[in-house]
């Protein structure tokens, strides 16, 4: 029996690792070509790089997906599945899905590595939020959008729907030094309680024997800044 229930639990966690990057609901052989749907990214953090070329381990950008519009005209889907790996199909950065009452949720079917719609409404473009790497080891990020346009039309993966997003060549990690001439001091205050903890012991007083707690002498210490 506890190797049934073993069995089990490899699969499950297989499963969940693993990610298959079609929709449920996409039905039918995938339509050729993006049809005006395009993947485009924008720092979180910073307004005027709207259009980032690569990107900064653990920072925070905008992943967006949607289709063409003119002046008179927006176009809708109603399905979509956008997932982020390294070359090697592993997870690359994670997506933060704020809240649970927008059009993202995490992707049943690429649990680790994307994210998919949370109803089928019709929708002119979906934002999702995207932290990337807190490390440059793993390379280059590939964002795979699928998109449900009708129930028997979609796209995947095609043109613009896959987006490659390479680390930062000036980028180099910042690491801690010592500053040997820095001074070295208490700059708020704080505040600190401790107990004192003792056995009884066993001691003499004048009416008599009695078990009294007793410590020794208690210590503070000061130090200058040099």
């Amino acid at each position: 029996m506890s190797r049934f229930i073993i069995y089990w639990l490899l699969i499950g966690i297989c499963c969940a690792n693993e990610c298959k990057r079609r929709l449920y609901e996409a039905k039918g052989d995938r339509t050729p070509g993006n049809s005006g749907f395009i993947i485009e990214i924008s720092s979180a953090t910073n307004t005027s790089d709207q259009n980032p070329e690569s990107y900064t381990p653990g920072e925070s950008y905008i992943v967006k997906l949607r289709g063409w519009q003119t002046k008179f005209t927006v176009q809708t889907f109603r399905g979509f599945g956008i997932a982020a790996q390294f070359d090697s199909g592993k997870p690359g950065g994670k997506f933060d899905l704020q809240g649970r009452k927008g059009e993202a949720r995490t992707w049943p079917n690429c649990r680790k590595a994307g994210v998919s719609h949370s109803n089928l409404r019709p929708k002119t473009s979906v934002h999702v939020l995207w932290r990337a790497p807190e490390t440059s080891e793993g390379g280059c990020v590939i964002f795979r959008a699928s998109v449900i346009a009708s129930k028997k039309l979609w796209y995947a993966e095609d043109g613009p729907l896959t987006k490659k997003f390479c680390i930062a060549e000036n980028y180099k990690k910042a690491l801690p030094t010592d500053d040997d001439t820095s001074e070295c001091c208490a700059c708020d205050e704080a505040k600190y309680s401790f107990g004192i903890y003792c056995s009884l012991v066993k001691g003499y007083t004048s009416k008599g024997l009695s078990h009294t707690g007793t410590f020794n002498s208690f210590h503070g210490y000061a130090w200058s800044k040099s």
